[in-house]
């Protein structure tokens, strides 16, 4: 636990913090500093395996894993799910600028998430015939149209090239200006 005064130096001392310190500030003082809001309790269940790879994520995020990162997390996953599916993104979290290439992306994912069931993950691998399915009842089945998509996702780094016949999911970008 960190004291009051080892806080306020960390924060007048340093112009710039990042979101990740403030958010570890904010955990390791937990007790010294108390936000009033309500919380309730929402029990899910989930796959076991989602459920070690989001506990993991966390760790690798933060360190380690301490108590109120789990929350805050999911929190922060469920803001970020109902701004990509609601008009009114004010509420959420500040809108960010991003590329329609992203867009157009997210459009072959869900495409392929209502068809298949898959769930995205950094270092996925993805048979390219998937990736030209989804393309192809997204945005037309012309071969040049195919060509333009494929060449946007990998020069995004949205995808990249695993073997001839899979691509790999690159590692979620943040963009804004």
């Amino acid at each position: 636990m960190i004291s009051k005064r080892v806080l306020r130096y960390h924060i007048y001392t340093h112009k710039l913090i990042s979101l990740y310190q403030l958010i570890s500030i904010y955990v390791l003082s937990s007790a010294v500093f108390s936000i009033k809001s309500k919380k309730s309790s929402l029990f899910v269940r989930i796959d076991e395996n989602l459920n070690e790879e989001f506990r993991k994520f966390i760790v690798k995020k933060y360190g380690e894993y301490r108590h109120g990162l789990l929350s805050l997390e999911i929190e922060q996953a469920i803001r970020y799910w109902m701004e990509l599916h609601t008009k009114d993104t004010k509420t959420f979290l500040p809108k960010v600028s991003t590329p329609k290439v992203q867009e157009y992306f997210l459009r072959v994912q869900a495409y392929l998430r209502e068809k298949y069931k898959i769930v995205f993950f950094p270092g996925q691998k993805l048979p390219k015939r998937l990736i030209v399915e989804a393309i192809t009842n997204t945005f037309g089945a012309d071969k040049r149209t195919i060509r333009k998509y494929i060449r946007l996702f990998l020069e995004y780094k949205l995808l990249k090239n695993h073997t001839p016949e899979t691509f790999i999911i690159c590692e979620e970008k943040s963009y804004s200006h």
